[in-house]
């Protein structure tokens, strides 16, 4: 068996049976699906011809999404779609851009409702502080901004995201005009 082939068995054993990618089944702090990551997967699945596989991650998305209409969104849930109750932090906006940049490659009107909601919000607020990838730093981070550029298809926050950067009192980057 190819590893192409056994990757695809390893996501799909780990899909839950509500849509979410479990990060790792074996290890407690990672038990969660991200929309960052999820939506990394469902990508990859539809390419691999898994369509039903991304649909199913998308339909994930979409319930939590329209549980809270008005946002924030936290960066995981469980498999099951609920809040992660630890005081991990939450923010994080990349894999708000990530899901819709997904769902517009998808193709389908199916999660319009969630994808309006969420790029309404990300309109108003993509540019707000919010935790790096590893929940690490708090800031505004280029490839962040980036993949919420993606997903509203906006190039002028590309052209944002893409300036040079500058040093911050706290050894950080961000983007210079800030």
């Amino acid at each position: 068996m190819d590893l192409a082939t056994r990757s695809v068995e390893v996501i799909l054993a780990g899909q839950s049976p509500t849509g979410g990618y479990v990060a790792c089944p074996a290890f407690e702090q990672y038990r969660y699906c991200w929309f960052r990551d999820g939506s990394f997967i469902a990508d990859a699945m539809r390419e691999a011809g898994h369509v039903g596989s991304a649909d199913r991650f998308f339909d994930w998305c979409a319930r939590a999404i329209l549980s809270r209409p008005t946002g924030p969104w936290d960066a995981r849930y469980s498999v099951d779609g609920e809040p992660d109750p630890s005081p991990w932090p939450k923010l994080q906006l990349d894999g708000l851009g990530l899901f819709l940049s997904a769902v517009r490659r998808r193709g389908s009107s199916r999660w319009d409702a969630a994808t309006t909601t969420v790029a309404g919000w990300l309109e108003r607020h993509g540019g707000d502080s919010c935790f790096d990838w590893w929940e690490e730093r708090e800031g505004l981070h280029a490839v962040t901004l980036w993949c919420v550029a993606d997903g509203l298809d906006s190039s002028d926050l590309r052209a944002e995201a893409g300036r040079p950067c500058r040093p911050r009192a706290n050894g950080w980057l961000t983007p210079a005009h800030r």
